[in-house]
C-alpha cells in the first residue's frame, strides 16, 4: 500500500494570515494605549513667558509683560482640558488682585476659559477675563475684562490684551489673532495707531 504524502500547505497559509491579523491587532491596540496614556494623563506645567499687553485703540496702554502658569493640565479626549494651579501676571495696567491664587480653568478648546476666583467673604466670583491657548499649551491670549456699568466685560474698543510669548505689539496681535479666531467669530483684531 502506497502511502500519500499529506502538506499541511493550506493551513500554513491560515496559521500566517492569523500571524499577521494578531501583530496588527496589537500594534493598533498597543499605539491606541499610548496615545490614551500621551492625552489622558495630567501634565505638569510650569511657564515663565514674556508677553506685551496692549489695547487697540490706545498707544498709551502698551507695556511688557510677565505670565507664569504653574499646575496641572489635565486633558481629555475631546477638545476639553482642565489647568489647576496659579496664573500670575505681572506688569499689567489692571493687577489680577489675586495673583498667585489657585484657580481652575475649564478649556474648551478654541473657545477657551474664564480666569475666575471664588471668594467667600464677600461671596461671588471674580472674573479677571477670559484667556485661550494654542494646542500645546505654551501661547497664551488673554483679554482682560474692564469694569463697566453693567458689570465688566472685554470690547475690541477699550479692551486690554495680553499676549505671550511675544516681544512687540505686533507680535502680540499677530498672536492674538492666531489664538482668538475662532473665539472672537472671526473678528481680526488690529491696531487704531500705528506703532513705533
Amino acid at each position: 500500500m502506497a502511502v500519500t504524502e499529506y502538506t499541511h500547505e493550506g493551513d500554513e497559509k491560515t496559521v500566517s494570515k492569523a500571524k499577521v491579523i494578531l501583530s496588527v491587532i496589537c500594534g493598533i491596540t498597543v499605539l491606541t494605549l499610548g496615545f490614551l496614556v500621551y492625552r489622558l494623563y495630567p501634565r505638569h506645567v510650569t511657564l515663565v513667558l514674556k508677553g506685551v499687553q496692549y489695547q487697540l485703540h490706545s498707544v498709551y496702554h502698551r507695556r511688557p509683560v510677565t505670565v507664569i502658569l504653574e499646575g496641572t493640565l489635565h486633558r481629555s479626549l475631546s477638545t476639553k482640558s482642565t489647568f489647576d494651579g496659579t496664573l500670575d501676571i505681572h506688569g499689567a495696567t489692571i493687577p489680577d488682585r489675586d495673583n498667585g491664587k489657585t484657580l481652575r480653568i475649564v478649556f474648551d478648546g478654541a473657545a477657551g476659559g474664564t480666569i475666575a476666583y471664588i471668594h467667600s467673604h464677600p461671596l461671588g466670583v471674580y472674573a479677571y477675563g477670559s484667556i485661550v491657548a494654542n494646542r500645546s499649551f505654551n501661547q497664551f491670549a488673554i483679554l482682560e475684562f474692564q469694569p463697566s456699568g453693567d458689570g465688566s466685560g472685554w470690547t475690541a474698543r477699550n479692551g486690554l490684551v495680553i499676549a505671550a510669548p511675544a516681544r512687540t505689539v505686533e507680535q502680540a496681535v499677530q498672536l492674538s489673532n492666531n489664538l482668538l479666531h475662532t473665539y472672537l467669530n472671526g473678528y481680526r483684531l488690529q491696531l487704531a495707531y500705528k506703532s513705533h
